[in-house]
């Protein structure tokens, strides 16, 4: 999915758990502008006692960067594939034909 839209869903479902569960109006505008707010409001939703509030809050400071650069570091690291000890070698079209001998047939 888009990172964008991502970032986007996530606050508009932060907003509209912190007016269920604790009755606070988020301008998502002034979220996206300015950025003492934004913290301010993801702070609000860490605080609170409501599972689905702080998990957004989360959420939204990992997209946005928030988290710091340890966490994305380690985030990384747990996404990237596992490497083999060995990677296979390429062969060289001299390497890949010589032991070729029979046909499908063969």
């Amino acid at each position: 999915m888009d990172t964008d839209f991502v970032q986007l869903q996530l606050m508009t479902r932060l907003k509209l758990q912190l007016k269920r569960r604790l009755d606070i109006k988020m301008d998502i505008h002034q979220f996206l502008a300015d950025r003492s707010y934004a913290k301010e409001m993801l702070q609000i939703a860490d605080q609170s006692e409501d599972e689905d509030l702080i998990m957004y809050s989360l959420q939204l400071s990992g997209h946005l960067g928030w988290l710091g650069a340890k966490s994305l570091a380690a985030k990384k690291a747990a996404y990237e594939p596992q490497r083999l000890a060995a990677e296979p070698k390429p062969l060289h079209a001299d390497e890949a034909t010589s032991s070729y001998i029979y046909g499908t047939r063969g």
